[in-house]
């Protein structure tokens, strides 16, 4: 099976005692459930022999599930070097954004309305954000990761008024397309809310979490 051909080649190269693994998408070809696996024993094979290894993928799944640090290269360029965490947490612009995190970052028109503290206005919506602090001369985009809004089929305190999509099932929540605007954001709605495409819903965001970028640059500000 494939993953016995990934694990006989991997045993051949650790006879060699190498300096440096150098593993070229060694996953790729493997069914999703064979990956988890394989990328589990990768990850505990690494502990063992603690032997540097630079693994290249297109699997942001797993750069995150098994990276000490990662390199994000977009077009031939490092657009970001970090940890998993400050990758995901803290990315330098808009396309390391919308690249890690899945389902990606959900990107909407800002306007600063005040800068200390910072306040955007998305929509008719004010907004505080994780910036500081924000130069007053460019345009901006805000950054809201899909777990950071949840639908409801109910108004609640602070939430906004949406057309509800599309519902897609995730196993222990859904997904939710909504519009916003002019704009089709997602998020999450719980397993047992009554949310129904074609209806309308109620976006509730985590207000403290929306990023900033550059809408000219692209860079976070």
């Amino acid at each position: 099976s494939g993953g016995q051909r990934q694990r006989v080649a991997l045993g051949r190269a650790i006879i060699r005692k190498p300096v440096v693994f150098l593993m070229d998408e060694p996953l790729s070809n493997l069914d999703a459930r064979l990956r988890i696996e394989m990328r589990a024993e990768l990850k505990k094979l690494h502990q063992e022999l603690k032997i540097t290894t630079i693994y290249v993928t297109h699997d942001q799944a797993e750069a995150m599930s098994m990276s000490d640090r990662i390199a994000v290269i977009y077009n031939g360029e490092v657009q970001q070097c970090g940890t998993p965490r400050e990758i995901y947490m803290k990315p330098t612009n808009m396309m390391v954004a919308g690249f890690v995190g899945s389902p990606p970052m959900n990107f909407l028109p800002a306007r600063l309305i005040n800068s200390d503290p910072v306040e955007i206005d998305c929509s008719g919506v004010v907004l505080s954000s994780v910036t500081d602090s924000v130069p007053g001369n460019v345009r901006f985009t805000a950054g809201i990761r899909p777990e950071d809004i949840t639908v409801y089929s109910v108004e609640k305190e602070g939430s906004i008024e949406v057309d509800v999509s599309i519902i897609e099932s995730a196993g222990p929540f859904n997904w939710a397309d909504v519009k916003w605007g002019d704009t089709v954001i997602k998020g999450i709605s719980e397993l047992d809310d009554r949310l129904e495409p074609g209806k309308t819903g109620f976006a509730a965001i985590a207000k403290d979490k929306v990023m900033l970028f550059d809408a000219e640059t692209g860079l976070r500000v």
